[in-house]
């Protein structure tokens, strides 16, 4: 979450935006190892601040690169949550 709410972007160029794609794969992983219902509430933590992050950093910074890798990282997420 540091990574998307860009606190790293000093170090890195494209630190947020690498690390928006990676969430949605990191989701992906965390969604196939979530047997049984109840271990889907960690994921809704996780998915929480990830919102959270997204409204509250990345949305005043939106460019036409970060939207298109959003847009990406939440389909990754739903084709996820859809095959279980």
């Amino acid at each position: 979450m540091s990574a998307i709410k860009n606190e790293l972007a000093s170090f890195y160029t494209y630190t947020q935006a690498g690390a928006i794609k990676a969430f949605g794969y990191l989701f992906a992983g965390s969604a196939e190892f979530a047997t049984k219902s109840s271990n889907f509430d960690r994921l809704e933590n996780m998915m929480g601040e990830f919102v959270f992050a997204i409204k509250t950093v990345v949305q005043d910074s939106l460019d036409l690169e970060i939207s298109e890798i959003l847009v990406q990282t939440i389909i990754e997420i739903l084709d996820c949550l859809l095959s279980k």
